[in-house]
């Protein structure tokens, strides 16, 4: 806490906010001492501590307000309304409810994220039978090109027009 340090000075907010707990007997051990010191050196503080025990006095002397009937009965009507309706979250349903709606969260998440992982390798990934398909006239004819023996037969065979094919009849 923060101690005045002129013996003029008036107590600071930190220990005027912490004296009422001190005067009633309330405050930590450190408040205390922390209190007790400004109070031994300071006479304006001791003023205003004198000035607030008087004031607690003269509270004491006024008549105490004594509530209506009716003020009574409908704050304890009041209060067993609160008893008796208990607070939406704390219902049986709405727990179920809110657990029902994260696990359904989850699940969503979860099936975008596996959407969005299957469409990603679907478009990138290489796939190897689209090489095959596009390849497949030449590897069902893959035992006649190796009897061939090299590409200058083959292209010998190709300038005389034994590669074209005539339409049926």
């Amino acid at each position: 806490m923060v101690e005045p340090s002129n013996r003029m000075e008036r107590l600071t907010p930190e220990l005027r906010a912490s004296l009422v707990a001190f005067l009633d007997g309330e405050l930590d051990e450190a408040g205390t001492r922390a209190i007790e010191r400004v109070l031994a050196h300071s006479p304006i503080a001791r003023h205003d501590v004198d000035m607030l025990t008087r004031t607690w006095q003269l509270l004491d002397v006024l008549p105490r307000a004594t509530p209506s009937e009716t003020f009574t009965q409908q704050t304890m009507e009041t209060i067993r309304l609160e008893e008796v309706r208990p607070e939406l979250s704390s219902r049986p349903w709405f727990q179920k409810l809110q657990q029902g709606t994260v696990a359904v969260c989850w699940l969503a998440a979860l099936l975008v994220a596996s959407s969005v992982g299957f469409l990603l390798t679907w478009q990138w990934l290489p796939r190897g039978n689209e090489t095959l398909i596009r390849d497949l006239d030449v590897i069902e004819q893959l035992d006649t090109w190796r009897a061939a023996g090299d590409i200058r037969f083959l292209q010998e065979l190709d300038r005389n027009n034994l590669f074209t094919e005539e339409p049926p009849d």
